[in-house]
């Protein structure tokens, strides 16, 4: 959420300051075995597993 504008240098990171993440819920039925359904949760767990292996700590130097 905040990478681009930390990219874009109109925020700055502060040493040694908390680093807050949001969780994001989605509802379906329970007997829904839709396959795009099942398409879709697949793509939200690789985004979310590649965005837990980001690194931002650079954009600070």
């Amino acid at each position: 959420m905040a990478a681009p504008l930390l990219q874009s240098g109109r925020l700055h990171p502060v040493a040694d300051s908390p680093r807050f993440t949001l969780p994001a819920y989605m509802v379906s039925g329970r007997d829904n075995d839709s396959p795009v359904l099942q398409q879709v949760l697949a793509q939200l767990r690789g985004l979310a597993t590649a965005e837990r292996q980001k690194d931002y700590s650079a954009l600070g130097s």
